[in-house]
């Protein structure tokens, strides 16, 4: 439970990341990725967000790398 529920399935991460918005859900293994979480990413990467789902702690690294580097920034 969190303190903040929203619908069902919805990313725990919305992030700005230049031009980009970023929808990531995060997973401990060995729980899988929900019909309702996967509907939402579907979703979202189908409007142009890019949606990830990440994999806590063992995907954290790689994840973190992916976002030092540069971002696309208005101009």
């Amino acid at each position: 439970m969190t303190p903040i529920q929203g619908d069902a399935g919805f990313p725990d991460l919305v992030l700005v990341r230049g031009l980009d918005l970023w929808f990531v859900e995060l997973k401990r293994k060995p729980n899988k990725i929900e019909p309702a979480q996967q509907t939402w990413l579907d979703l979202l990467g189908a409007a142009g967000a890019v949606a990830h789902i990440v994999y806590v702690p063992e995907g954290l690294d790689a994840f973190l790398t992916m976002l030092a580097k540069p971002a696309v920034v208005p101009t």
